[in-house]
């Protein structure tokens, strides 16, 4: 046998030993619920962004909402995720998961067909009266979601090992937001090239969106479910407390609710101000959104790998400087250069939501302890939930109570919006400072991770080129 056969032979035989030993790490069985988790994941996302994308907006605009009711909108939602204590408690006393998760899911997302059918079969209602029982539903279909947000969570970390967590939660939000990507896409096509009523048109599509919800969620019958580790002899109210009391963990809910009021102060502003301030066609607005899952998609992989071998701390750190610049954009944009500048904004945000996502979960379901994980989880989502609605509507009361507020500079008239933007932008820079407070055992530093990407393929390149410089 030649030496390059016997060469081609021997890493024959290595690739075989990588698959089996791949496969002793991960049981076949779990593979094929990751598998199902992923896709139903991606089936989310179509959810998600037909229910949250700039039609919907558009919509809720149509029928007579302003800026108070949009705060309401956001913030309902969020203010609902104090029903992850309630998951959480009850999650500690069920010996299955799973049949709760279903139900509450299913008839959370199935509520979004009245939302947007009322105001079509019953157009002569007026329009307070409407919206308010819109923001009833919301209510509703928040609550049932939210109660069953810990009990998945408590789930998920049970069945997905450690050791591949944060690889795997980046390898499933890559492909989440590819689908994302398709979905904005098909959604800013459908916008230019519709001539119906947004009234006509976004019903059609919420249907298709809730469709794709809800065979997500059946899809989880097939998942595996592993015992529920509960502790029913603990009382309730011990159980909550004890993430505040718990040293790690304590410092990032403190960081975790901070962060969602100041990112919620503006953001569920941003596509309300491209549509009603700078005029922007609905199409450009939502190509601009869908670059923000392009950089999710790309990025969320690598934040997993970098993750695993830094910790979830300095991640945080590095994601934290670059995220005021997103308010800052929407400051100074102009509608003559929306087109051309958002999109590359987007993506470069979604680069850095990709690193807080992975960095976020990532921390909540590996310091959480096994025996109270629920309680944990909601200490993170059920009071950062609760920060980030009371946010979301104070922004919207503050953009009604200033809504004839102008003054002109620098050749341009500046509102409302441009004075929330800005309020928010020293916020967002004030928390770069606060994420040192968290607590992470073993975790590296934030130059560590810059060393890490400085040496990825497309700095290398540069690095190389400046090298080079250097040695002429």
């Amino acid at each position: 046998m030649s030496f390059s056969a016997r060469i081609i032979k021997k890493g024959t035989n290595i690739k075989k030993e990588v698959v089996q030993t791949n496969k002793e790490i991960i049981p076949k069985k779990l593979r094929k619920s990751l598998v199902r988790i992923t896709i139903g994941g991606s089936l989310a996302m179509v959810f998600i962004s037909g229910t949250t994308c700039p039609a919907f907006v558009e919509f809720f605009r149509a029928i007579g909402a302003r800026e108070f009711h949009f705060g309401l909108i956001n913030g309902i939602p969020l203010m609902m995720m104090l029903m992850h204590f309630w998951g959480a408690v009850s999650s500690n006393s069920m010996k299955r998961r799973k049949p709760c998760f279903l139900f509450c899911l299913i008839a959370g997302r199935l509520m979004y067909l009245p939302l947007v059918l009322l105001p079509i079969l019953f157009p002569s209602v007026k329009t307070e009266l409407m919206l308010g029982i819109l923001l009833v539903i919301i209510f509703m279909s928040s609550a049932l979601v939210n109660f069953a947000t810990p009990i998945w969570f408590s789930w998920m970390a049970d069945l997905i090992p450690h050791r591949i967590l944060n690889r795997y939660w980046g390898g499933r939000q890559f492909w989440m937001y590819i689908v994302w990507v398709l979905c904005y896409l098909i959604l800013s096509l459908i916008a230019y090239l519709s001539k119906a009523p947004i009234t006509v048109v976004y019903p059609w599509i919420a249907a298709i969106a809730i469709a794709a919800g809800v065979i997500d969620i059946l899809l989880f019958i097939q998942v595996k479910e592993p015992p529920n580790l509960t502790t029913p002899h603990v009382p309730a109210f011990k159980l909550l407390l004890a993430p505040l009391h718990h040293p790690e963990y304590g410092t990032f809910v403190m960081f975790s609710c901070i962060w969602m009021a100041v990112v919620m102060f503006a953001a569920p502003f941003m596509q309300l101000f491209a549509l009603q301030v700078l005029k922007i066609p609905l199409w450009q607005i939502t190509l601009a959104w869908c670059m923000s899952g392009v950089g999710i998609a790309v990025a969320g992989t690598f934040w997993g790998k970098i993750a695993d071998s830094h910790g979830h701390k300095p991640v945080l750190k590095v994601a934290l400087f670059f995220k005021p610049f997103m308010v800052l954009f929407f400051i100074l944009v102009t509608p003559r250069y929306f087109l051309i500048t958002a999109p590359i904004v987007f993506f470069f945000d979604g680069m850095i939501n990709a690193a807080l996502m992975v960095a976020s979960n990532g921390y909540m379901l590996k310091l959480a302890p096994r025996e109270n994980r629920s309680a944990f989880i909601a200490a993170i989502t059920g009071l950062s939930g609760l920060c980030g609605g009371l946010a979301a509507i104070g922004a919207g009361i503050f953009l009604r109570s200033l809504s004839d507020f102008s003054f002109t500079a620098l050749g341009r008239t500046w509102g409302n919006f441009h004075l929330l933007f800005g309020i928010d932008f020293i916020l967002r820079m004030g928390c770069i400072f606060l994420a040192s407070s968290i607590k992470e055992p073993k975790s590296s530093t934030a130059s560590h991770i810059l060393q890490d990407i400085w040496c990825t393929w497309p700095f290398r390149l540069l690095r190389f080129h400046l090298d080079s410089q250097d040695r002429k």
